[in-house]
């Protein structure tokens, strides 16, 4: 790469010019030290970096006076901060002297957690369901921005109800706390006392319930009733 600065009154030198794949002089080439500080507590979360200090790679050449263009790593837990809170990946500066400071701010990101229903299909407690609470707890999904999985520390009201009268329906309603931002996130199920047609036979010792359809979470078929694979419980039978 080429890199040619007009230091003079010559106008057959250009502003800048760059070259892939060519040799020559880079002029006015000055060193950037980049530091990486979280916003907040404005102390450096990562050690700082000097780059412009090796000409012979293209992508490390900083000139002084130019529009730079700078990609910081990614930091878990942190974002790029931004004063409007737009997501970034990548920075612009112009340097104006060597060696130059540029400070990379980070922000952390706030954990955001999910509470869902776990499948499309209609979530039933049998008659004399004799672990309601574990039942109920079975039929949603909680995780938290990484993928760790939450649901034991939903809380569940009411968590025990009457099971012994087929065709009674109970609304039950899911909390979870986001102790990140003080949050609280809700979900609301109509759940019917009755015969799991997920148990329902099909012979051969299979059940509706040893698959997964178009209708459960996860799958995009508009046909809810197609069989899209085995669930959870039927690939423990194919083990067997």
């Amino acid at each position: 790469m080429i890199t040619i600065k007009n230091v003079g009154a010559d106008k057959a030198i250009p502003t800048i010019q760059s070259a892939d794949n060519a040799f020559g002089y880079v002029i006015n080439p000055i060193k950037v030290q980049i530091k990486f500080i979280d916003k907040e507590t404005n102390k450096e979360i990562l050690d700082s970096i000097t780059v412009g200090d090796d000409l012979s790679s293209p992508n490390n050449v900083y000139v002084k006076g130019s529009l730079q263009r700078y990609t910081p790593p990614t930091l878990a837990g942190y974002k790029l901060y931004t004063d409007n809170g737009e997501n970034i990946e990548s920075i612009e500066f112009t340097p104006n002297e060597t060696p130059f400071v540029l400070n990379v701010y980070y922000t952390k990101k706030l954990n955001e957690i999910s509470l869902v229903r776990k499948s499309k299909v209609v979530s039933i407690l049998a008659v004399n369901e004799p672990n309601v609470e574990e039942k109920l707890r079975s039929f949603i999904e909680a995780r938290d921005e990484q993928g760790n999985d939450l649901s034991a520390q939903v809380e569940i009201n009411p968590n025990n109800v009457d099971v012994s009268t087929s065709g009674v329906i109970h609304e039950i309603l899911y909390s979870l706390l986001d102790t990140t931002t003080g949050q609280t996130k809700y979900l609301s199920l109509k759940v019917p006392v009755g015969t799991d047609m997920r148990e329902f036979p099909l012979g051969k010792n299979w059940v509706l319930g040893d698959f997964i359809y178009g209708g459960d979470s996860g799958i995009s078929y508009r046909d809810t009733s197609m069989v899209c694979g085995f669930s959870a419980q039927g690939l423990e039978k194919v083990k067997d």
